[in-house]
């Protein structure tokens, strides 16, 4: 076996480690040049670092005027190499300017008082000059969570904010030195279906301490109660606030108040996890539960943001956007009904500023910076005092849809090759990917998304013939391990594979959008107008009738009223939500009993609903 090496890289250098690692045709240079926004020399001048990490590695690297280059091993040992460069944190990589500006941010966060230029110069192994050009970026970088840089003479420089914006900053942080890698590490370590193990953090070992710690007690509470309780994303937040928690507290920042948590008030069902844990962790931290870390670790200090019309904001924001970009995309409901379930749940009590994982952020900013712009535009204009929200992750989030729009006139909806996503995403990045491959790639359908959860159980439900996932994962079927954002030496894996199976005589499978069998109405627009908004209001009574108290947030009525008037009008053109929009994940027994009871509405109501638009239903339920 080969033995590995790790050579300091760059950024840049790294990802076309990975890529040739993951791939056994060949890449062109120029394709190099377009995907990274850099010269052909440039590039060239950054291979003579990647062949002298090659040859450390003992494996053959090639190159070859109007074909590319490609890298000649054994698969068993490329196969332990990739994997071991996954594994590769940013601590390992020279750090370019955009590595440095984090890990100053995340060393000011962790020190009780200002920092000297040259305590960071000695921290990062720089010059204090370049420790003084990237603290101006820092200043500018950390403005939109509403903090700002403060420099003291002779003193040095500290972050200046309130204690819950800067715990914001730092959670960003954090995630950004997440990698996939250490992702799929850490699910699998919180799930008890891997050993716990020490994970390297680019930010530095202070993280350590509070990252075991919460690690060890969401393991222990984890394994007495259901797993599929907790969404993936939930449990990845659930940690980093502890361990932001448990790192400002040390450092003696609270968020103000001192007052002891007083249990009496939080007796629900699903805060019995989160009581359990703080209460392990806050002991044997030596810290007090204070009613304010519970409120900020379980999104209650939030709760403000109730009073945003996610309706308003919607059509606010597509009414900009399209005059920004002169597309015309107030005339696409499907945007506007994606849009607004998207924002519904990502605006509602508790979750507003739970920052996403968006691995496509710099790759949208770069290829669709206009579009971004007229995003971060139209969310200052229309958020008001919640433009902290339009932080660069959740204006891509928004662009996806956009792109998504644009992009499904480009699909041609043919029969193809069965397969699913496995990322740790949202609809919206998904489906950006799925439009990408299938584009590409006429002969596959990406016929769902799922975590990592998720495969087993799809794959045994499914006829699934392929797995596309951004993790190294095991299956019984074959799997493609590609970049958040597929390359072309990506996709050229896919359709090798793809190829493979239609060979075999695969089965093709049915198009993508589910077009319900219904009776053809021979009546004129005004007739369908008027029976679809009828029968939204009866079924929109109903629910309100049999789930809703007067004491329930009016706001949640109104998305939800908007939510089944759209739902009833695409059933009535048969165009219910595609299963792509619905993750098989296993539902626990009260949204099963919530279920059932909305399809016996729908069939009181002669509307016979999918999976994919019940289950879009029971996020109001929540």
């Amino acid at each position: 076996m080969i033995n590995v090496v790790i050579k300091m890289l760059t950024t840049r250098e790294y990802r076309m480690v990975r890529e040739l690692l993951q791939t056994v045709n060949a890449i062109r240079i120029k394709d190099l040049s377009e995907e990274f926004c850099v010269s052909v020399r440039t590039i060239k001048n950054d291979l003579d670092n990647v062949r002298s990490w090659f040859k450390e590695q003992g494996v053959t690297f090639h190159s070859q005027p109007n074909k590319g280059i490609w890298i000649e091993c054994l698969e068993v040992e490329r196969i332990y190499l990739r994997n071991k460069v996954e594994q590769i944190g940013k601590s390992e990589m020279y750090p370019d300017q955009s590595i440095r500006v984090h890990l100053i941010i995340g060393y000011l966060l962790i020190q009780p008082g200002y920092v000297t230029a040259q305590m960071l110069a000695d921290y990062l192994d720089v010059s204090r000059n370049t420790i003084i050009n990237d603290l101006n970026l820092v200043d500018e970088y950390v403005k939109p969570w509403i903090v700002h840089l403060e420099r003291k003479q002779r003193s040095g420089y500290q972050l200046v904010g309130e204690e819950k914006y800067l715990r914001l900053l730092y959670e960003h942080i954090i995630r950004e030195d997440l990698s996939h890698d250490k992702i799929y590490q850490i699910i699998m370590c919180i799930l008890n279906e891997a050993e716990n193990q020490d994970v390297e953090w680019a930010l530095g070992n202070d993280l350590l301490f509070s990252y075991n710690l919460a690690m060890k007690y969401m393991r222990k509470e984890l394994k007495q109660i259901e797993k599929n309780l907790h969404k993936q994303s939930e449990l990845i937040t659930l940690l980093i606030r502890f361990m932001v928690s448990v790192t400002r507290l040390n450092l003696g920042f609270s968020l103000g108040s001192y007052r002891l948590l007083k249990r009496d008030k939080h007796t629900k069902p699903q805060k019995d996890f989160l009581l359990k844990v703080m209460d392990n962790i806050f002991e044997e931290a030596e810290l007090a539960l204070l009613e304010s870390e519970f409120l900020y670790i379980s999104g209650g200090m939030f709760e403000e943001t109730k009073q945003i019309d996610s309706t308003y904001v919607t059509k606010q924001i597509i009414r900009y956007v399209s005059e920004k970009e002169n597309v015309n995309y107030d005339n696409d409901m499907k945007l506007y009904s994606n849009l607004l379930a998207h924002l519904s749940l990502r605006l509602q009590s508790g979750t507003t500023y739970l920052e996403e994982i968006n691995p496509f952020t710099n790759e949208i900013n770069k290829n669709h910076s206009t579009l971004i712009q007229a995003i971060k535009e139209a969310c200052q204009f229309y958020l008001g005092k919640y433009v902290i929200l339009a932080q660069d992750s959740f204006c891509a989030f928004i662009a996806l849809h956009f792109l998504v729009s644009y992009e499904n006139k480009l699909i041609d909806r043919r029969k193809k090759a069965k397969a699913i996503y496995v990322c740790a995403t949202g609809h919206g990045v998904a489906r950006l990917i799925k439009n990408k491959v299938e584009r590409e790639i006429p002969d596959i359908q990406i016929f769902a998304y799922c975590s990592i959860m998720e495969v087993d159980e799809i794959c045994k439900k499914e006829q699934i013939d392929l797995i596309v996932s951004v993790f190294p994962i095991e299956a019984n079927k074959p799997v493609i391990v590609v970049n958040p954002l597929p390359t072309k030496s990506d996709l050229k894996s896919i359709k090798k594979e793809v190829e493979a199976i239609i060979s075999c005589e695969y089965r093709q499978v049915d198009n993508l959008i589910i077009n319900e069998s219904y009776e053809e109405r021979n009546m004129d627009s005004e007739t369908i107008s008027q029976e679809i908004i009828v029968k939204g209001y009866e079924v929109y009574q109903e629910i309100i009738f049999g789930f809703f108290s007067e004491a329930d947030q009016q706001n949640k009525r109104n998305a939800l009223m908007m939510h089944i008037f759209l739902m009833v009008h695409r059933y009535y053109f048969g165009k219910q939500y595609d299963y792509f929009s619905y993750s098989n994940e296993n539902l626990n027994e009260k949204d099963e009993r919530t279920k059932q009871k909305l399809q016996e509405i729908m069939k009181k109501n002669n509307l016979q609903l999918n999976d994919a638009e019940l289950t879009a239903l029971l996020q109001y339920f929540k």
